[in-house]
């Protein structure tokens, strides 16, 4: 118990936040149960090594996305009130699998927040990362030019979040049954 407090404190107020939101507009009913709190006992224990165990599952398959936590905490929320069971994108896409959830879920954010300022990378003769901005990047970062930082803003307000993420059949995420938005996010159009 005092590992999920210490640790979730961040996720736990994010996840407050949003729901916050989402109880006052149209997407309320389609919320979704909040996986801790309604609970006592052996079974609050057992959420609660659910939720540690979601979070740093999530943390640590994020890789360069996990400098921008509210993401994460977005990622874990949908996972903690996904509909694992029946027929599904999840289920078509395993993502139990490391590498199912990487190249379906994490690879695409990160490419869309790396496209918008580089072209690529190249491997120096010293083994060595070099970036190659776009035209006209290269001598400075426009205070337009999105980042981690403005990625994260996007997550950390409800309304613009609930407004913005859209799949790419141009279905707005949050239309979608809460238990439906995790598996969805492998046909976001980030």
């Amino acid at each position: 118990v005092e590992l999920n407090g210490e640790l979730l404190d961040g996720f736990k107020r994010y996840r407050d936040k949003l729901h916050r939101h989402l109880e006052h507009t149209p997407e309320a009913s389609t919320l979704g149960t909040p996986f801790v709190g309604l609970w006592t006992g052996p079974q609050r224990n057992a959420k609660e090594l659910a939720e540690v165990s979601a979070f740093l599952l999530v943390w640590g398959e994020a890789g360069n996305v996990r400098f921008m936590p509210e993401v994460v905490c977005f990622i874990v929320d949908l996972l903690l009130t996904a509909n694992l069971e029946g027929e599904g994108p999840l289920l078509k896409i395993n993502l139990a699998q490391s590498s199912a959830f990487l190249a379906s879920i994490i690879r695409p954010l990160y490419n869309r927040i790396f496209d918008e300022t580089y072209v690529d990378v190249i491997i120096t003769e010293d083994n060595k990362d070099k970036k190659n901005m776009h035209a006209g990047l290269d001598k400075f970062m426009p205070a337009d030019c999105a980042n981690y930082d403005d990625w994260n803003e996007l997550f950390c307000d409800p309304a613009r979040l609930t407004n913005s993420l859209v799949l790419r059949s141009g279905t707005k995420l949050f239309d979608l049954p809460a238990g439906e938005r995790f598996a969805a996010l492998a046909q976001m159009d980030w």
